[in-house]
């Protein structure tokens, strides 16, 4: 399933018994005759601190990485 942090951005989280990661999407660009947005891999699977780190080094300046621990937490 995959959880907005924001228009433009989402992350999945895969989970086992032994391991929580996560991967990071962006939006492929809109098209007005689209129904669904597409939306591209742009990380590999990362743990909560290293995904917090990619998107602080991202994304400066948002909010995204505290966007993200809100969503992390749960």
């Amino acid at each position: 399933m995959l959880i907005n942090l924001s228009d433009n951005i989402c992350v999945s989280r895969y989970q086992d018994t032994h391991t929580e990661q996560w991967v990071c999407y962006e939006q492929l660009g809109k098209v007005a005759s689209q129904k669904r947005q597409i939306w591209k891999k742009v990380t590999g699977f990362m743990t909560v601190g290293g995904m917090q780190v990619w998107l602080d080094e991202r994304y400066p300046g948002s909010d995204m990485a505290g966007a993200f621990l809100k969503v992390s937490a749960c």
